[in-house]
């Protein structure tokens, strides 16, 4: 007998006679799940960083866009509102006719919409 134990090739032997037809086809089974399974966590996770960039006309130094807080007008309205007050979205952007600032749409002898008071 060995003082240093079985060799490396006793040690296949034994491993190799204990495994089964079964043991080996459940070990590649799983070692193909895994790498299926890394696979698809690789392609969400690449989707997931997909850059989207937003362009608008009214930003601001920061680059971050804010709401037209210019008073706007239908075209053919007899009043005035703002981006931010109910029923201001029924106006079609065709229609719209904006405004300076507040006083120039009083100017235009139009009257803050009642949606919008304060």
């Amino acid at each position: 007998m060995n003082i240093m134990g079985s060799s490396i090739q006793d040690y296949a032997k034994k491993i190799n006679s204990k495994l089964s037809f079964w043991d080996i086809l459940s070990v590649l089974i799983t070692t193909l799940f895994l790498a299926i399974f890394t696979v698809f966590l690789y392609i969400k996770k690449e989707k997931e960083n997909i850059p989207v960039s937003y362009i608008s006309n009214s930003e601001n130094s920061t680059g971050l866009i804010e709401k037209d807080s210019r008073p706007f007008a239908s075209i053919n309205g007899k009043t005035y509102t703002f981006s931010w007050c109910g029923g201001s979205n029924n106006i079609s952007e065709k229609n719209k006719v904006y405004f300076i600032d507040e006083q120039n749409a009083k100017n235009s002898g139009r009257v803050l919409s009642k949606l919008c008071q304060k």
